[in-house]
């Protein structure tokens, strides 16, 4: 999310070291969703046979239906708000309170340039 920001701050480059950047953390990021989702069903799908083996029949349609059928129109309540535009202000709150703009900060920002000049010369790009 960092890097994707500072990609767009910088009008979205198409190559570069910013563009490899954030195509890697997205990449990285999508990999892990991926693993996360394959883990579940390799997780759910085991319980099923355990399950069917040791014929544990309401186990087994328990378990079938919680990793199958999944009910989209359900209700959703975060920090006890249920509707759509009160869920969005409780995250907008939480992101506020969790994250700030360094933009303002000069020796944040300082530090960043820094540490971005330390990339590119790494990377051998030249500074000015």
């Amino acid at each position: 999310m960092f890097w994707h920001t500072v990609w767009r701050e910088a009008d979205s480059p198409s190559n570069g070291i910013l563009h490899r950047i954030k195509t890697s953390c997205t990449l990285k990021y999508n990999l892990a969703i991926t693993v996360a989702f394959t883990a579940e069903y390799y997780a759910s799908s085991d319980k099923l046979v355990h399950y069917l083996l040791n014929k544990s029949i309401p186990d087994f349609w328990k378990t079938w239906n919680r990793t199958f059928s999944r009910n989209l129109a359900s209700h959703t309540t975060i920090d006890g708000h249920g509707d759509d535009a009160e869920i969005a202000r409780v995250f907008a709150n939480k992101c506020c309170s969790v994250y700030y703009d360094s933009a303002g900060n000069t020796f944040a920002m300082q530090e960043y340039v820094n540490e971005f000049q330390n990339v590119l010369i790494s990377n051998g790009y030249e500074c000015d």
